[in-house]
């Protein structure tokens, strides 16, 4: 029995997900603080964050926190990366959200090994399979995904 539930900072008529943007979507959206998770311990398989992180910036420890307490068993994270030495990353990234916190890699890891209810993480870099010269586009704002998209999978205590 699947069940999907969507929470956001917008209300869900503000959502383009919740709101149809032409597509119909099987997930149910709810208006949260955008801090703590409304839900009880351990209520959920799976808590996804999509892209969301870098905008949740200094709430984000406190958003790990609720996910490894509201999650029996994984959260998933797709993130943007900070690059070091990159600097059409950081132009990407900030252009993106110029009030965002972007993380390295090194970061993010620290940041998940150091988040109570969390006990291991894997990681991978996403569109790595992708030639942006002979493929399908895998770009965000003029730049490669394969630069700063990663995906996390946490396994929670």
């Amino acid at each position: 029995n699947l069940s999907a539930h969507g929470l956001d900072v917008k209300p869900p008529e503000k959502n383009r997900y919740a709101a149809g943007s032409g597509h119909r979507s099987f997930i149910n959206f709810h208006q949260f603080n955008g801090q703590y998770l409304p839900e009880v311990n351990r209520s959920y398989d799976i808590v996804m964050f999509n892209s969301v992180l870098h905008h949740a910036a200094k709430k984000t420890r406190t958003l790990l926190r609720e996910a490894a307490r509201v999650s029996s068993r994984f959260i998933v994270v797709l993130e943007d990366l900070a690059i070091d030495g990159h600097p059409q990353v950081t132009r990407r990234n900030y252009a993106h959200d110029p009030n965002g916190i972007f993380r390295s890699l090194p970061d993010w890891l620290e940041l998940f090994r150091t988040t109570p209810g969390i006990k291991d993480v894997r990681h991978d870099m996403l569109c790595q399979h992708l030639d942006d010269t002979t493929g399908p586009p895998c770009r965000s704002f003029g730049v490669s995904h394969r630069l700063f998209y990663v995906v996390f999978l946490a396994l929670t205590e």
